[in-house]
């Protein structure tokens, strides 16, 4: 039962993470930071900041 806490504790915090990342790449975005330079600020892959982006943008 403990590893089972601490496993969904540590999701929790990378899930948290992860969107403070998102947050952080949209907000740079709307400031029209180039997509590899959001990339090189948050450390994540240039194809993810991509993807993130295209995620948020209306079809």
């Amino acid at each position: 039962m403990c590893k089972a806490l601490e496993n969904l504790f540590n999701k929790g915090i990378e899930q948290g993470v992860i969107e403070t990342k998102k947050e952080t790449v949209f907000s740079l975005s709307k400031m029209g930071m180039p997509v590899e330079q959001i990339a090189q600020a948050v450390k994540i892959a240039v194809e993810d900041v991509q993807s993130w982006l295209q995620e948020s943008t209306p079809q």
